[in-house]
């Protein structure tokens, strides 16, 4: 997880490809979660924002 850009538009550190979208948490409630808790979030929003791109 990268932390403390600023910038608007943020590109994936891995694939250098993918427009990163900011996630509504906080760092305070994502470092307060146990591992699991942070797979079960992301596998949520991913979920969720992807369902979005195809209605």
């Amino acid at each position: 997880m990268t932390v403390g850009s600023r910038k608007k538009e943020v590109f994936c550190s891995r694939c250098d490809e993918i427009r990163m979208i900011r996630a509504k948490i906080t760092f305070k409630q994502y470092a307060s979660m146990t591992e699991q808790q942070r797979k079960d979030y992301a596998q949520s929003w991913l979920y969720i924002h992807n369902a979005a791109k195809r209605d």
